[in-house]
């Protein structure tokens, strides 16, 4: 009897030794690849990048090695530690088809349009490779898209509408383009992940592995904790600026909200506000330069605009929308009677830049290269990256190891997967669309549908970026509007820089719009709220969001396009614009406003929004009647009361 007891036993440590061997095995691959991803953009970085299809080859390789390794095929519970054979070879498979231009890359470019049967094979294969990835890492809705798309390269002559323009495709050279060519899957979109989005994401990862996101927290707590409202101010502090560094308002959301929420709630915000305020800050920080979110750089290498410019123009709207959060927070702490913390429970702020100040050297050097020596952003975040990894080892604290280091790496490349599979992904639009002539036609289909009203085309753009980024991230939304929405934009006579914008703020904002809200509803898990009140309560605190893409398409000095003077101009009539709106949505400045109150700051605000001389000026002068109204009421009010 002891016999088959003792096998038994023996077989389970086998069957358990396996296991383990297999769960080492498939870490060791996924480690070792990311951490050569973030090394070769690293390298890149510095010497700058290989042709075309070599740097998108070697990069789209590697992205779809690790994509197969990590995300499972479902998402039921399955055990990783086995990793299934089909992973194993789609994980080959993704190596194969990216490397492959990448290594015959002269040959395939000297006889561009003939590919062999061979090369044919493997580009139907790297389609439905992407496809597979994209559905692991974004959603069926994603890949649905593409397919329909795909569809129209050989259904758009039987389409009962009048599509005229269209251009027949063979198979052949169908797939030749998606595959071979700088027009599908290796196109722009995946050029801006391959050099700038890749790299900024590991200096993101770098910067938050060397302590930088507690150092913001602290400083924040010092400076703003015994305001009034004090920690939803530090929320908007450190959720804005650790947002710009990571790129994701959900995962930002999530990481800073575990310190911030508390801290509301304790000092007498609701639940739901707190939630809102966090997931509001988290989403501004994708819009706040330097760094923004993958988006902006792939809007460079669309509109070939260079990335400081883009940073540039963002600047404004950026800090229009933060002070917008900023005045809501204050007047509803100051309804609430809310004050700060006590400075005894707060860090000093001259031992937090004693202590970690050397931690700002990395985004310093990213700006200084970016906005004085005017390099690429390519080289600027190499220097970012550099100087980052060397003030780390002046305190014990921020110093990083090998294993921490390596550890740095691997979360830069993993957290890369999802923006690059999109980028791979919008090849796969962006090629039908103009390989077919539905490009130039959608967008005379979009004006006509308009009426040629600009407004009108506007308010259609807005609602399609919100729908389509159900489920999306943003970097997915905005190359969608971009291509099929922004186009028309332009033709109604909106500068290129601002019609992009347009479409990214939206695809941004999706982030705290129900009923998909991926931020406000990470915030309200942290919070304990209602998920959806609580994206309601977003949508309402990050109402500039939704305002301010409309002010500075009508009025473009908000972007930097105009003399010295129409941008001052711009943005104090703008600031009082949002300022007057924060007013009306809260229903408190000094005391409660009355209805007709509120309805005038909400007038005088949305006049603004139009900016041209004659609306400004209205909307200014409302605004000093409801000044003057509400000013009078408290003054009468306190003289009543004290008597």
């Amino acid at each position: 009897m002891s016999e088959p007891g003792g096998a038994a036993l023996d077989g389970g440590e086998e069957v358990r030794g396996d296991r383990r061997d297999v769960t080492r095995w498939v870490t060791m691959t996924v480690t070792v690849l990311a951490v050569v991803f973030s090394l070769f953009h690293i390298w890149t970085g510095y010497r700058g990048v290989l042709p075309d299809l070599q740097q998108r080859g070697i990069h789209l390789a590697l992205v779809l090695a690790l994509v197969f390794l990590v995300a499972p095929a479902t998402r039921r519970p399955i055990d990783r530690a086995r990793l299934p054979w089909y992973d194993a070879l789609l994980a080959l498979a993704g190596l194969f088809v990216g490397l492959y231009p990448a290594w015959f890359y002269i040959d395939i470019s000297q006889r561009m349009g003939f590919p062999t049967p061979f090369e044919i094979g493997l580009g139907v294969v790297a389609v439905l490779l992407v496809l597979e990835a994209t559905r692991r890492m974004i959603g069926a809705v994603m890949v649905l898209i593409i397919i329909t798309f795909l569809a129209y390269f050989w259904l758009g002559p039987m389409l009962p509408l009048d599509y005229g323009g269209f251009v027949a495709i063979s198979f052949r050279r169908a797939v030749s383009t998606l595959y071979l060519s700088q027009s599908g899957i290796f196109g722009p979109t995946l050029g801006a992940s391959a050099s700038y989005v890749a790299l900024f994401i590991i200096f993101g990862a770098v910067v938050k592995g060397t302590g930088t996101g507690q150092f913001i927290i602290d400083i924040a707590h010092a400076a703003l904790g015994t305001v009034r409202g004090g920690p939803a101010k530090i929320a908007m502090f450190a959720s804005g600026l650790m947002g710009t560094i990571s790129g994701s308002a959900t995962a930002n959301a999530a990481s800073t909200g575990m310190f911030t929420i508390p801290l509301m709630k304790r000092l007498g915000y609701t639940p739901r506000f707190a939630g809102a305020v966090e997931a509001v800050s988290s989403t501004g920080g994708q819009l706040m330069p330097p760094v923004m979110g993958s988006a902006a750089f792939i809007m460079a290498e669309y509109l070939q605009i260079p990335y400081r410019d883009i940073a540039a123009a963002a600047l404004l709207p950026a800090i229009l929308y933060y002070l917008m959060l900023f005045v809501v927070i204050d007047l509803e702490a100051a309804r609430l009677g809310l004050k700060g913390l006590p400075r005894s429970e707060l860090p000093v702020a001259r031992t937090v830049l004693l202590t970690s100040g050397h931690l700002l050297a990395g985004p310093a050097v990213l700006v200084y290269f970016l906005a004085v020596l005017k390099t690429t952003a390519l080289y600027a975040a190499f220097a970012g990256l550099v100087a980052a990894l060397l003030v780390s080892f002046l305190r014990r604290h921020s110093r990083l190891n090998l294993r921490q280091l390596v550890e740095v790496l691997k979360d830069g490349a993993l957290t890369s997967l999802q923006v690059a599979t999109a980028c791979a992904a919008a090849g796969l639009i962006i090629g039908p669309v103009f390989m077919t002539g539905l490009g130039p036609r959608l967008a005379d289909i979009l004006i006509h549908a308009a009426g040629e009203s600009l407004a009108a085309l506007l308010i259609f753009s807005m609602i399609a970026a919100i729908v389509m980024s159900m489920g999306l991230p943003s970097t997915a939304v905005y190359i969608l509007v971009a291509v099929l929405i922004a186009p028309a934009i332009v033709e109604l006579g909106v500068v290129a820089l601002a019609a992009h914008l347009f479409a990214y703020w939206f695809g941004t904002m999706a982030n705290i719009t129900p009923p998909v809200a991926t931020a406000a509803y990470a915030a309200a898990g942290i919070a304990g709220s209602n998920p959806l009140m609580t994206g309601f309560m977003a949508v309402r605190l990050g109402l500039a969001g939704f305002v301010l893409p409309f002010m500075f398409v009508y009025g473009p000095s908000l972007i930097l396009a105009g003399s010295a003077g129409e941008i001052a101009l711009a943005f104090v009539t703008a600031a009082m614009g949002v300022s007057a709106l924060a007013v009306a949505l809260g229903g408190f400045l000094l005391r409660e406003l009355t209805w007709l109150e509120r309805g005038l700051f909400l007038l005088g605000a949305l006049t603004l929004v139009n900016a041209q001389p004659i609306t400004d000026a209205a909307g200014v002068a409302v605004l000093v009647v409801a000044g003057a109204i509400h000013l009078a009421r408290h003054r009468a009010a306190r003289h009543s009361s004290s008597r």
